[in-house]
């Protein structure tokens, strides 16, 4: 025996005027507070990103007499390593006087403390007793 075939037809649902794809968000409310306080600090970074554009902190006092070098025209990497090498060279030399200077304090040091060493431990000659004569 068979059962016979029942067929249900559902009246589809109508969408609402207006309804159809829902762009805000319903979830992820953050308070005015929290809000604040991440633009303040973006605009914290904002100031730091914007301070290294320049190639001196605010607020300090640029000599008159300073003068960058790569900020002429026609400057090109070889005059850059042109003047890095004299600076190394005139470092170095810096350098070599320092240690030069420190060695002949430390050699003077030591032969002044050789000498000190050497009169302290020469004893003054006396010359010894006459032989007594034995009978």
């Amino acid at each position: 025996m068979s059962l016979p075939k029942v067929v249900y037809f559902f009246n589809p649902i109508s969408p609402e005027p207006g309804g159809g794809e829902i762009i805000t968000e319903s979830v992820g409310y953050v308070p005015p507070d929290r809000q604040i306080a991440a633009m303040i600090q973006a605009g914290e970074a904002l100031n730091v990103a914007r301070s290294y554009m320049y190639d001196f902190p605010s607020g300090t006092r640029i000599d008159d007499e300073f003068s960058d070098p790569t900020r002429v025209r026609n400057f090109d990497m070889a005059d850059a390593h042109g003047i890095k090498e004299a600076l190394e060279i005139r470092l170095k030399a810096q350098r070599d006087a320092r240690e030069a200077e420190q060695k002949a304090l430390k050699d003077r040091e030591f032969a002044e403390a050789v000498s000190q060493a050497v009169k302290a431990s020469v004893a003054p000659i006396v010359p010894a007793p006459p032989p007594t004569p034995s009978v």
